[in-house]
């Protein structure tokens, strides 16, 4: 038989306890301890779980914003390719940018490769070179 609905409110809100006592730097004995689990286990397998679920429904709605973005890249795409290729050099302009920012939503851009040029200096503050010695 499922769980009623005031059993999943009491789990939701002890698992919302046990979270904040763990962010808040509490140890698992103690969570479990204070919120009547059976040992330090079970609290840090539930917590984990809605930890867990919680990132996966933020992946889904990341996932979900993300094809949103892309629509609207493809449908202003669409709306300047015309022009872009009739050599309108503004329309042109857009389209590019649409088809930059779509790869780097998408995260199909080569990383771009940084190079470090120069000197590197390094300065100790607040310590006598005597005492080192």
């Amino acid at each position: 038989m499922p769980a009623s609905k005031a059993q999943r409110a009491a789990t939701a809100e002890r698992r919302s306890k046990a979270i904040a006592m763990r962010i808040g730097g509490a140890d698992w004995q103690t969570i479990a301890d204070a919120l009547d689990y059976s040992d330090r286990a079970a609290a840090h397998k539930d917590v984990t779980r809605a930890l867990e679920a919680n990132r996966k429904a933020e992946a889904a709605q990341v996932e979900e914003m993300r094809d949103i973005e892309t629509q609207r890249l493809d449908r202003l795409q669409a709306a300047f390719w015309p022009k872009a290729l009739k050599g309108d050099t503004k329309a042109a302009e857009i389209v590019r940018r649409c088809i930059m920012d779509r790869a780097k939503l998408q995260g199909t851009t080569t990383p771009e490769k940084v190079e470090h040029t120069g000197g590197l200096r390094y300065e100790i503050v607040g310590v006598d070179p005597n005492d080192l010695a």
